[in-house]
């Protein structure tokens, strides 16, 4: 069942899609989009070094598509993605 965005007033939008985060920058916004191979990469690698599984692709069987993981992992990977970001952005500025 797809999940429903609200907007600021409260109305119920568009389903979100497979991957409601990814987004481009707005026209004019000055921001480099990220090369989607390059955002793929990074992914798949806190996938592997920080939550320690094996791939990211959906295989269609339940006990190879959902995990355990301790709350201390998760935090462990969300900070390796913020920290990447952080990378990505400070070298989009020195170009």
């Amino acid at each position: 069942m797809p999940l429903a965005r609200l907007t600021p007033e409260g109305a119920r939008t568009e389903a979100m899609t497979k991957h409601p985060m990814r987004h481009t920058p707005a026209q004019g916004s000055g921001k480099r989009p990220v090369a989607p191979e390059v955002l793929e990469a990074t992914v798949e690698r806190i996938g592997r070094e920080v939550l320690h599984l094996e791939t990211l692709k959906t295989r269609r069987a339940d006990s190879l598509d959902f995990h355990e993981l301790a709350v201390w992992r998760v935090r462990d990977a969300l900070e390796e993605a913020f920290r990447a970001g952080m990378r990505a952005a400070t070298d989009s500025r020195g170009k």
